[in-house]
């Protein structure tokens, strides 16, 4: 994003990448014919920023349904959005999901979020996601439980909830105004969208960097650049050892197992949260069944995302999977097969009410360099093209003041 905007002004500029596409965390796999997003991942479709630089037509977006289900007392109980879907009142109202006051106050909320802008809910005195639904939205304990827990828990992968009540809080307007979706060809169309704008002889694939250090890139190549600039758009863990910084942002995991299926158990574009804790398993999703070019003709995709886990060992972990997708679906598993597990150790921003983040959504750390992505603002696609276009913004006012002249090509 940052070079996106560079190379609008004029601005020379290279970027290089480790790996062997553009993407940082958004990406996709084929295995088999399927698309596997690297970790359970959507977009929210009324990000602020995001809306104004990506084409949603191009990506051909597929949508989720606006709403959850939640497994609970061995069934799936509706927990709609009656203001999107009428048909869904009265199966929302009568789930056995919280407490019928915990229905309208989930209203109150939404109407109350719809009323305030983006940008004021990162003003609104903060605290932990938990303390927000009992203090000021004054949710009951089983609601919280058994919806907000899995909902907050599975986006902001903090199971916890002592992550901020503001990012929970733009999370629940972005999905009340807009819709979670995927492009149709995978995640990984978002960064190839941008990347396709870019000039290709500026983008240098598979070129490491080995330090930055008072301005001097040096690469794994051994060789060694002297830019004007130098933007650290990594994240937070990699950026730390760039820069030698004594204290890199923090990340929290997820693991996230693709099956393969004959037949699909849910058949819905729909997010399933465990409503009563029987097992890893947070949610799943058919992703097929959002996309189904997810998936080859007649198979179906499965995205069972797990938190708090990283360290079990695969074999007990996808047993103890397989144990709680029975008491859900309770038909024979037979035809499921494991794709690929993604262990994920730095899925997301650490989002704790207590940390800071930069005002300005990017760090100046010296008078070269720049700290950039969305670890500097929230952990999402929209933090991350947030700081790339304030990064942009200042280095293009920085080439400005220096008079320097637009290059052309």
């Amino acid at each position: 994003m940052c070079a996106k905007l560079l190379d609008e002004k004029g601005i020379p500029f290279i970027l290089f990448d480790k790996a062997d596409q553009v993407g940082g965390r958004i990406r996709t796999d084929i295995v088999d014919g399927f698309r596997l997003d690297r970790g359970f991942q959507v977009l929210l479709t009324t990000y602020p920023t995001t809306q104004k630089y990506l084409n949603y037509q191009d990506l051909d977006l597929r949508y989720f349904y606006s709403g959850a289900w939640v497994h609970a007392g061995r069934t799936f109980q509706k927990v709609g959005d009656p203001r999107r879907h009428r048909e869904d009142f009265w199966p929302t109202f009568m789930a056995n999901i919280g407490r019928l006051t915990d229905k309208i106050k989930i209203l109150k909320m939404r109407k109350a979020l719809l009323a305030e802008a983006p940008e004021a809910i990162f003003t609104k005195p903060n605290m932990p996601t938990i303390e927000a639904l009992r203090q000021r939205w004054r949710f009951s304990e089983s609601m919280i439980e058994m919806f907000f827990r899995p909902f907050f828990g599975g986006i902001l992968l903090d199971h916890s909830l002592r992550s901020s009540a503001r990012m929970a809080e733009f999370v629940f307007k972005m999905f009340a105004t807009g819709f979670a979706a995927v492009p149709a060809g995978g995640m990984q169309k978002i960064p190839e969208q941008l990347a396709k704008q870019l000039p290709s002889d500026k983008i240098r694939l598979n070129t490491a960097v080995n330090s930055v250090s008072n301005g001097i890139v040096t690469l794994q190549t051994g060789e060694t650049l002297h830019p004007k600039w130098v933007v650290v758009a990594t994240d937070g863990s990699e950026a730390g050892n760039l820069l030698s910084l004594p204290k890199s942002a923090k990340y929290r995991g997820v693991t996230t197992l693709y099956f393969s299926a004959d037949r699909d158990p849910i058949q819905k574009p729909v997010l399933i949260l465990e409503g009563e804790p029987k097992g890893p398993v947070n949610h799943v999703v058919s992703m097929s069944a959002v996309a189904p070019m997810y998936a080859p003709e007649g198979k179906t995709l499965l995205s069972v995302n797990v938190l708090d886990h990283q360290n079990e060992k695969p074999q007990m972990l996808e047993a103890a999977v397989m144990k709680q997708m029975r008491l859900w679906f309770k038909d024979d598993l037979a035809d499921w097969k494991l794709l690929k597990t993604y262990h994920i150790p730095f899925a997301l921003p650490d989002q704790r009410a207590e940390l800071p983040l930069s005002k300005t959504g990017y760090r100046e750390v010296s008078p070269n360099v720049f700290l950039c992505g969305d670890h500097q603002v929230t952990g999402s696609i929209e933090g991350a093209v947030v700081s790339g276009v304030n990064t942009a913004q200042a280095l293009i006012a920085k080439w400005e003041q220096a008079n320097i002249p637009p290059l052309v090509y």
